[in-house]
């Protein structure tokens, strides 16, 4: 399994912090976003990463491209020369490109811990057929960010606006996608309708076709805003010291 990461986004929420710096390169404990997130998916078994970098952006300097390939692993970078005209779907299209099923998509600006890819990449053999992302319950209907609709635990949408009744579940950025999903997501996310959309939108509909299933786990945090940030900066600390004790 091959790891994409969508990294091509300018940060402007986290702003002064990644106006020169893209979000993935932000530091937790010395070690940037990036870089603690493949190594935690190559301690699991995932070796080969596809990123997607920006071209445009003041934070997006060759040197920025040169710290993610200069990273100690098997890496090919991929640059959406469009980035700030496009959203994920369009870097994942990109991305798509390099790799076959399954994959696990992560998006760049997201803090994990291990057990939670411990969660994800439980029963292996069933999961490369099938696709499952992580998300976790909503602790109020105002919680900003992509909300995922449950049936059981079949996701029915996904989306940033989607209607449901509360609770909802809100999506982590993580999704491993499974060999039944892999060809229709690669056909539906390069159509033009997606090019300023996020990859959300393209999961939303497939997944009244097709199976998605959802996994609830809380460990995890999208680095979004400043406070979020430091939030990331505590809990990877935490999750690593209980790290030590397993």
């Amino acid at each position: 399994m091959k790891c994409i990461i969508l990294a091509a986004g300018i940060g402007r929420r986290l702003w002064p912090l990644t106006i020169n710096v893209p979000k993935c390169l932000l530091k937790l404990d010395g070690m940037t976003i990036i870089e603690r997130c493949m190594s935690i998916l190559k301690d699991h078994g995932i070796k080969e990463f596809v990123v997607v970098v920006g071209r445009k952006g003041k934070c997006w300097t060759k040197e920025a491209h040169q710290m993610i390939k200069n990273l100690p692993y098997k890496i090919t970078i991929v640059i959406n020369e469009k980035n700030t005209e496009t959203g994920s779907a369009y870097s994942l299209s990109l991305a798509l490109e390099y790799v076959e099923p399954p994959v696990l998509v992560v998006d760049g600006d997201v803090v994990f811990s291990s057990r939670l890819i411990d969660n994800l990449l439980l029963k292996r053999e069933r999961r490369e057929q099938w696709t499952y992302l992580i998300s976790r319950p909503a602790k109020s209907p105002y919680e900003k960010g992509g909300r995922v609709i449950l049936d059981g635990n079949k996701v029915i949408a996904i989306g940033i606006n989607v209607e449901g009744n509360f609770p909802w579940n809100i999506y982590s950025g993580i999704i491993a996608i499974g060999k039944a999903l892999f060809h229709a997501l690669k056909k539906e996310v390069s159509k033009s309708a997606y090019r300023t959309a996020e990859h959300v939108d393209v999961l939303n509909k497939l997944c009244k076709k097709h199976l998605i299933y959802n996994i609830n786990d809380h460990r995890w945090v999208n680095v979004n805003t400043p406070d979020l940030y430091l939030t990331a900066k505590k809990v990877a600390r935490l999750w690593d010291e209980e790290e030590q004790y397993l």
